[in-house]
């Protein structure tokens, strides 16, 4: 189910998650693709060089690492838990 966000059902329901959840994908894949191409030349770097670029490259691994636990814990969970709570609170059950 790609973009779920994008359904009717969530844009007319749900539009502040909707949007707040499209943007996190947006900016995650566009920081996504820097790490990706930092990874890919430092790597090329090191198997045509050696040296530094080693060193280069685990500080890209070890950063991205960082960056999705601290994207996907941090900002996605505690958002949709929000959101969810926001939901709850305007929704009691009767």
């Amino acid at each position: 189910m790609p973009r779920w966000w994008r359904q009717s059902h969530y844009q007319s329901l749900h539009a502040d998650y909707a949007r707040s959840i499209g943007r996190w994908y947006r900016n995650f894949f566009a920081l996504l693709g820097p790490f990706l191409l930092t990874l890919i030349l430092t790597e090329y770097l090191w198997f045509s060089y050696g040296g530094l670029y080693i060193t280069i490259w685990g500080v890209t691994i070890l950063s991205f690492i960082i960056f999705c636990i601290y994207e996907i814990d941090h900002l996605f969970r505690r958002t949709s838990r929000r959101y969810a709570r926001e939901w709850k609170e305007q929704h009691p059950s009767q």
